[in-house]
């Protein structure tokens, strides 16, 4: 046993209370928080650094007081790594004490137990076992209700489950193994007492890829009652199992099952005493969802913690989720979830609440700190100030679980070893603090928003101020870096106006962004002053109404950015355009005008009448001023009675000759709606086709539909003569058609051919004003009887017509 005087200051007296949600515990390197206890109101915190390690890592302890104020820092000194995996509470000559426990490296495989006691007069001892051959490893303690500790890990050489007794002065009482066959690890994690002995928990691998939950309950005396190992599909390997005792003896047991493309879900267990699965369930979303700690609340649920993942947050976060015995989800939340976090312990805090021990990074870049979360019975904490991604994990039916007794329990023993003493190390203690930039710090514009300013609704007259003229930074880190104002505009003509004299300080990226860079280093204040200088401005003849917003990002080294915005409503400054169109009231029936008006506020009737919208039941003329602080416009709506419609003027059926139109106007009174067949709304139309036409009028209480034909008629006349006498006296010398040149001007298509009486063609022709010579292949025809045979397409329809003449000599 070593002695040790290094840890005198461990527990002082209670330092005044400090409130902290996130704090951040950084030796220079990266830490790694495994574990918390609380002892006799102080809080102890514990894990691994790799600051000034020689080799690799080295274990870490924090003494704090309750509301997280640091005691002392040490740290395990060694030439090898060495890990503090465990704390327990003990009883050292009768005063409430801690003992510490993990493991040290010897060789390049072998690790050795140690312990380190620390009482709260000061005093302290370490003890351990190993040797330079074994590789043993202690992952968690278990204080007995007859004042001894049990310590549960692994035996890394030999791959067996390793559990031991041993008094808060290092005695060893027994010491025992878990032996499988042909397995590659059997490792414990956790162990509970129950009225008749302890139960363990653990996993059993094979092939380091899927792995079993083992549950192990012996006698105090380390001898075995029963084993069991739970067979379910995907189980993970190595990841952390935990195990719980409920008031009535039963158990709960949670481990992570793979379910594909790198994503897992919490198994949850209840079982009974015996080991026999109760009930079964599996928790997660979409995600890598793994819990490392559970704890038994006051309020008869359980808390659990880990960490989640999923492709949209993009980062790990810290998990905290509160259930009831049976899995169902009755809390979550993240925390740490501005970047990497995991939880891996919990306690209770004495005033209520839990503490959460883990790792994370204070920045993004940064590298890992030992993280101390406080959060309240509810989960919140009041000093909360950086946003919390949201997190929606699911219950579902978990499949078919099965067991198999199995598993022997063999003797151990080791030689006790001298611990490395543990040293004094400085560390920076940081707490989260997300900036805030307030842009209305007496909340006089936006009361019920938190960080936000908002301008009344207003006509625009002149520029209008960005933030208020309390607006104040709130950060207690370093000085502002970089901040963007954002105006959500695409009009060119509103901007952000910057004054000549501080405009080389800003970059301007468009008309509606604007960055100022700190290279001056400014203080915070005098940087807002700036922000304050800056002015929205519209350069618009006519402001169109609506909503604008601008919004700001302010970042500071590597903490996450401050997000605000000023929002305000514009008037319109323009004339409103209701464009109310007049309308019938029909008989026995009643209507409703509607004259809102974009960016108008109030409306007032010639009847005294103030809502925009207003119920009708009488015809007449009603005038309505529309408006609002910036101008007035008036408008006038007709209602005319609803009457019965008659038919339309000019519907009877008609002629048309070809290259004619028929103009009808078919307005009629009372109607104030015109459809014709082919979508035409006007009255008035032109017909230059036969058909059948219809329309359908309407004054908004009746519709009538007319239907009138247009029948096409051959207006064309051809005379032709039924005797010619082509002898060259200018008179009547050629056959031809003679047309009246007015309705016969449509005709196209036109053929004229002549025969003998034999049926001989004597003449073909296609001109309308050409005829037959009365020659026949350049010779005169012989007198007699010839037919004739004319086409035509008079602008309708192809006619023929056929007849005969006699050429005389």
């Amino acid at each position: 046993m070593r002695y040790l005087c290094l840890l005198s200051l461990l527990f002082p007296t209670l330092l005044p209370a400090q409130d902290f949600f996130e704090r951040f515990f950084d030796s220079g390197g990266d830490e790694w928080g495994a574990v918390c206890e609380v002892v006799d109101n102080n809080l102890v915190i514990a894990g691994r650094t790799d600051a000034n390690a020689l080799d690799r890592f080295n274990g870490i302890l924090h003494a704090l007081d309750r509301n997280g104020n640091l005691r002392y820092t040490a740290t395990v000194v060694s030439d090898h790594r060495s890990y503090i995996t465990t704390l327990a509470t003990i009883s050292i000559n009768g005063t409430p004490g801690l003992l510490a426990g993990g493991w040290t490296n010897v060789t390049e495989t072998s690790d050795n137990q140690v312990f380190y006691a620390l009482n709260t007069l000061g005093a302290g001892y370490a003890f351990g076992w190993g040797d330079a051959v074994d590789d043993e490893q202690a992952n968690s303690l278990l204080p007995l209700s007859n004042g001894d500790v049990v310590a549960v890990g692994n035996v890394g050489n030999t791959n067996n489950g390793l559990f031991f007794c041993f008094s808060p002065d290092g005695t060893e009482r027994w010491r025992r193994t878990f032996v499988i066959p042909d397995t590659r690890y059997n490792v414990f994690h956790e162990a509970r007492e129950v009225d008749d002995g302890i139960i363990m928990v653990g996993y059993s691998t094979v092939e380091e890829v899927t792995g079993q939950t083992l549950l192990v309950k012996t006698t105090r005396q380390g001898d075995l009652i029963w084993r069991y190992r739970y067979n379910y599909v995907n189980e993970a390997d190595a990841r952390s199992r935990t195990l719980q005792v409920l008031p009535n003896g039963d158990l709960i047991v949670t481990s992570h099952v793979d379910t594909g493309e790198g994503t897992t879900d919490i198994l949850f267990l209840r079982l009974n005493g015996d080991g026999d699965v109760v009930s079964k369930s599996l928790i997660g979303g979409a995600g890598r969802d793994v819990i490392r700690a559970t704890l038994l609340t006051p309020s008869g649920t359980l808390l659990m913690a880990g960490s989640t993942s999923s492709p949209q947050l993009g980062k790990t976060p810290g998990l905290v989720m509160e259930v009831s015995y049976e899995g169902e989800i009755l809390r979550q939340r993240t925390v740490g979830a501005l970047a990497e976090a995991r939880i891996n312990d919990l306690a209770l805090a004495p005033s209520g609440g839990y503490y959460l021990a883990g790792s994370g990074t204070l920045c993004p870049q940064g590298d890992r700190d030992l993280m101390l979360i406080y959060l309240n019975d509810t989960l919140g904490n009041a000093r909360e100030s950086c946003p919390a991604f949201s997190v929606d994990l699911r219950r579902s039916p978990a499949a078919n679980i099965s067991r198999t007794a199995i598993g022997t329990i063999a003797g151990r023993t080791e030689p006790p070893v001298q611990p490395f003493l543990l040293e004094e190390r400085p560390v920076v203690i940081n707490d989260r603090n997300c900036q805030q930039l307030d842009l209305d710090a007496d909340d006089s514009s936006m009361p019920s928003t938190f960080n936000g300013f908002n301008l009344p609704q207003r006509c625009y007259e002149e520029p209008l101020p960005i933030m208020d003229s309390d607006a104040v930074f709130k950060f207690s880190g370093p000085t502002i870096d970089v901040v963007r104002i954002s105006l959500m505009s695409s009009d060119p003509m509103e901007y952000l106006e910057i004054p000549v004299d501080i405009a080389e300080l800003f970059q301007r990226d468009a008309d509606n962004i604007i960055t100022f860079l700190n290279t001056r280093n400014l203080p915070n204040e005098d940087v807002v002053r700036l922000m304050q200088r800056i002015n929205y401005r519209n350069d618009n003849e006519q402001i169109l109404a609506g909503e604008r917003e601008v919004r700001f990002q302010v970042r500071s080294s590597c903490f996450p950015p401050s997000v605000a915005k000023m929002c305000f409503e514009l008037l319109a400054s323009g004339p409103f355009e209701p464009d109310l169109p007049d309308a019938v009231l029909c008989p026995g029936e009643e209507l409703f005008v509607d004259a809102t008006a974009a960016g108008a506020t109030d409306y007032l009737w010639g009847d005294g009448a103030q809502d925009a919208r207003r119920r009708i039941t009488e015809p007449g003329t009603y005038v309505v001023a529309i408006s609002n602080n910036c101008n007035t416009t008036s408008d006038t709506v007709t209602v005319s009675p609803g009457e019965n419609l008659g038919l339309p003027p000019g519907f009877v059926d008609q002629s048309l000759c070809p290259g004619d139109s028929l103009e009808l106007d078919a307005t009629t009174e009372g109607a104030f709606s015109y459809r014709w067949e082919n979508d035409s709304n006007e009255p008035q139309r032109t017909f230059r086709n036969p058909g059948d036409y219809a329309l359908t009028i309407s004054n908004g209480c009746q519709e009538i539909e007319s239907v009138f034909s247009l029948d096409g008629q051959s207006c064309c006349r051809l005379y032709l003569p039924n005797a010619f006498s082509p002898n060259g006296d200018g008179i009547n010398d050629v056959f031809r058609a003679f047309p009246d040149p007015r309705l016969c001007a449509p005709v196209t298509n036109f053929t004229f051919r002549v025969f003998n009486r034999w049926g001989g063609e004597v003449y073909a022709g296609s001109q309308l004003s050409e005829g037959w010579d009365g020659e026949v292949g350049g010779e005169a025809g012989a007198a007699g009887h010839y037919v004739y045979v004319i086409t035509y397409y008079d602008g309708f329809q192809t006619l023929q017509l056929s007849g005969g003449t006699m050429l005389l000599r």
